[in-house]
């Protein structure tokens, strides 16, 4: 399912110890790091936080072509993504982004993260900055501080018209 082809795309990792473990001990993990638990289920709980698949009602596009599983550039510039405006209270939290980059490049790409409808910047990140060198993936944290609560915390991902790129989902995670 979607999992499965996030998975394949992002470069999951499906590394597991195996001392003392039964064979149903070691499918389970398995199956829960590739599997879609809940087919109709657009958010997962991930450790410390939630996972919006692009398929969520509140992950949307102004520039990018909307696959079932992905959302990707289109030779165009703008917000490839933009979402999901998600009451937090005030604290120290993380956001991560799935996607790669496929061989146009990052051009002059950059991802925001706002509250009170876009107006206020939290934190800014340059797209080269954030990308994995060796896979062209992103797989980078993204520290952010909410010096108050926040009524409707947006992720933004900006691309160029050079950027080639394919998104998959946002983590939303309280840092440790």
């Amino acid at each position: 399912g979607e999992a499965l082809l996030e998975w394949l795309t992002t470069g999951g990792d499906l590394s597991f110890s195996l001392a003392g473990q039964g064979v149903a001990s070691l499918a389970s993990q398995i199956l829960a790091a590739v599997g879609d638990r809940g087919s109709g289920r657009k958010w997962a709980p991930v450790a410390g936080g939630r996972r919006y698949r692009v398929s969520h009602p509140a992950i949307g596009s102004s520039t990018g072509y909307k696959g079932p599983n992905f959302i990707g550039t289109r030779n165009a510039p703008g917000f490839l993504m933009h979402g999901p405006y998600v009451a937090l209270p005030a604290g120290c939290y993380e956001t991560q982004l799935g996607g790669r980059l496929g061989q146009g490049g990052a051009g002059d790409a950059w991802i925001d993260i706002t509250g009170e409808r876009g107006t206020v910047e939290i934190a800014r990140f340059d797209l080269g900055d954030v990308l994995s060198t060796q896979d062209r993936t992103l797989t980078r944290r993204l520290p952010f501080r909410l010096e108050r609560a926040c009524e409707d915390l947006e992720v933004r991902l900006w691309v160029d018209a050079g950027t080639d790129l394919t998104f998959t989902r946002l983590d939303i995670l309280v840092a440790k």
